[in-house]
């Protein structure tokens, strides 16, 4: 009798176990798919400036075409092709300006603010934007050498790598 009521035990112990075990395993799935979509929303809330790019030159490079450190991330592509907000936000500049040539600058809601420089047309005027939005076309006004996007990402007015802050966003150019 005693046998039987710790054999009951060990068995409810066990169907316990495997129910925590099952609902852990549940929980770490649900968080996993929760995360997935999570990660399509930010896809659809950030894309990449052009397509049918080669990365030519990157954040802090060196170089004879301009004066310090690069501040931004080249994107070579044919000349026209369309250029595309990165994020949503306004356009707060769509003019030239000097070595940056034909230059679009949007601010997003956090401040930050995207860079568009050498291009051949702009197609924006001041105003609100949103993800993937035409906004230029590819050229080679300012200081370049061939057509590409000079794509800049600021903070504080100040340039940060655009290679890593898009990273952050979930894109991988």
């Amino acid at each position: 009798r005693e046998r039987a009521r710790v054999a009951l035990a060990d068995r409810a112990a066990a169907a316990l176990a495997l129910q925590n075990k099952q609902e852990a395993a549940a929980r770490a799935l649900a968080a996993a798919k929760a995360r997935v979509q999570q990660l399509a929303l930010i896809a659809k809330d950030y894309g990449l400036p052009v397509s049918n790019y080669r990365l030519t030159a990157g954040f802090g490079e060196g170089g004879y075409r301009w004066s310090s450190s690069h501040t931004g991330l080249d994107f070579a592509c044919a000349y026209g092709s369309p250029i595309r907000a990165v994020a949503a936000g306004t356009v707060i500049f769509a003019g030239y300006e000097g070595s940056y040539g034909w230059k679009t600058i949007v601010r997003h809601a956090d401040g930050t603010e995207s860079w568009y420089a050498h291009q051949s047309q702009i197609l924006v005027r001041r105003g609100q934007v949103v993800a993937g939005q035409i906004i230029g076309r590819v050229g080679m006004t300012g200081n370049t050498s061939g057509p590409h996007v000079h794509l800049e990402i600021r903070v504080n007015g100040n340039p940060i790598n655009p290679l890593t802050w898009l990273r952050a966003h979930g894109l991988r150019p």
